[in-house]
């Protein structure tokens, strides 16, 4: 039986691909084990407005993040944080990722940004550990070339590093 290649490699990398965009959708609406998070785009890219309320309908939050356009979002284990990352909306920056968390203990939302030394982050993706540890894909910063390949992973314990994040400033969505 003779089998063609253009066929072949076809069959195999289409639900491949499928599978990879499918992974890196946001979820809308993502709920959480504490409460259900919703996102408003303003535009086709951005800026978002996420919408948190816990089950029996309070509003947490109804914030438009200024200049994000959230790609990924996922709670925490604990239900506590929502992590969301996304790219400016304005296009500045193409190569790193805005990094926002919300505490749903707080109810505000916070920066993990690289501006106190922490690394760039350069993928939408977040995977969740323990009870309250997000995982992020970064870049070391040592070539100092933005979109270079000196990926490193990070992790941070959200209890610990919540109260030296960097507060978002409120603004209400339009």
């Amino acid at each position: 039986m003779k089998i063609n290649t253009y066929t072949l490699v076809t069959a195999l990398l289409v639900p491949a691909a499928v599978l990879v965009a499918l992974e890196l959708a946001l979820q809308n609406p993502l709920p959480g084990k504490k409460a259900n998070a919703a996102f408003e785009k303003s535009g086709e890219f951005g800026p978002t407005t996420p919408q948190v309320s816990t089950y029996d309908g309070t509003s947490l939050l109804h914030q438009q993040l200024p200049k994000q356009d959230v790609e990924n979002a996922r709670w925490t284990d604990d239900g506590n944080y929502l992590v969301m990352t996304g790219r400016n909306s304005e296009g500045h920056s193409p190569w790193r990722y805005i990094v926002t968390v919300f505490s749903a203990a707080d109810r505000e939302v916070r920066v993990i940004d690289d501006s106190e030394g922490r690394p760039s982050c350069i993928s939408s993706d977040i995977r969740c550990e323990g009870p309250n540890t997000v995982v992020l894909i970064a870049r070391s910063l040592s070539q100092n070339v933005p979109g270079s390949n000196d990926q490193i992973i990070v992790k941070y314990v959200l209890s610990k590093t919540w109260p030296r994040l960097k507060k978002l400033a409120r603004q209400s969505p339009l």
